[in-house]
């Protein structure tokens, strides 16, 4: 007896299963039905011969519009053949958990079974990869082979298919730092990426707040002088007044002793120490009124704009001041 050709059984095991497959969450129309089993024949024979790349396209698109475990299988197995062994595995599982049934099609459990066998080649030949990086992660995007990896991926160990793959971190001002690696069939690898230092964050410098001559900081201050000046100048003028009272003790005395200003030379000392005491005198009442009339003027003045200030110094002293 003469041999089917493949095509032919390929495309009645497919309207088989296509037949008794269970509903998806929405029944499928009919002409859904039709074109689940049109694209399924086109994955299959695109599949037996080894273009899996299309036919992996196909037969996701029946199995969109009609699941069926079959197709599941078919599609793992396409993905096994481009050396996407993360993608097998994940298909294969899931054909491989699914509940058929009390009394499910044989094709289901054959599909199944297939699954279960190609599950356990696979996992050998995973290998796995631990993307981490030294430094602070905040801001970073990182990706591998240009996905995107979660911030809770970062230092774990993933399944990763065995050939080469490129990671990258990406910093908040755009700074990229690439790392190519090679894992082999079986084989773990681990990339770590030197993050770049982050400048610590600006520390707000406290506002200097430059006192004007009329602030009340300088007001004070003037105060303090003028009182001082004040009280130092009163200090002076009683000091000046006690040094002036010894004084006329001393010329009282001396015109006791002394006849038609003719003083015996006993009376010498006290003389030069009366002179003493009225230059004292006179030397301190002159401080002090000066004084007095310092502070006074500042006191006067302090309350008063810097330009006011300035314009009565320059009165006072009959002119423009120099500095």
């Amino acid at each position: 007896m003469r041999a089917l050709p493949l095509r032919i059984v390929s495309a009645a095991a497919l309207a088989g299963v296509l037949a008794f497959a269970p509903l998806a969450s929405a029944d499928p129309t009919a002409a859904d039905v039709l074109l689940a089993r049109q694209l399924g024949n086109e994955g299959i024979e695109l599949a037996n011969k080894g273009e899996c790349e299309p036919a992996v396209a196909k037969l996701q698109r029946a199995e969109t519009l009609h699941h069926a475990p079959t197709l599941v299988v078919k599609i793992g197995e396409c993905q096994l053949k481009l050396g996407k062994l993360v993608d097998a595995l994940s298909t294969l599982d899931r054909a491989a958990r699914e509940q058929l049934g009390p009394t499910p099609p044989k094709a289901f459990v054959a599909a199944q079974q297939r699954a279960q066998t190609l599950i356990q080649e696979i996992r050998p030949k995973l290998g796995t990869l631990r993307v981490d990086a030294n430094g602070s992660r905040q801001g970073v995007i990182f990706r591998l082979d240009g996905d995107e990896l979660k911030e809770a991926a970062i230092g774990l160990e993933r399944p990763i298919d065995p050939g080469s793959h490129v990671i990258e971190a990406t910093t908040a001002d755009g700074k990229r730092i690439r790392r190519e690696v090679t894992v082999k069939q079986g084989a773990g690898e681990t990339v770590v990426l030197e993050l770049p230092a982050q400048p610590p964050p600006p520390v707000a410098q406290p506002a200097v707040i430059a006192l004007a001559p009329d602030d009340r900081s300088s007001g004070t201050s003037a105060a303090m002088l003028g009182w001082g000046l004040t009280g130092g100048g009163a200090v002076a003028i009683v000091a000046g007044a006690v040094f002036a009272g010894v004084t006329l003790s001393k010329k009282s005395d001396l015109d006791d002793s002394c006849a038609e200003k003719a003083c015996p030379s006993s009376s010498r000392g006290d003389y030069d120490s009366a002179r003493t005491m009225a230059t004292v005198s006179g030397v301190a009442l002159g401080v002090g009124v000066v004084a007095i009339a310092a502070g006074v003027f500042v006191l006067v003045t302090r309350s008063k704009g810097p330009e006011r200030t300035a314009r009565t110094a320059a009165l006072l002293g009959g002119g423009s001041l120099s500095f």
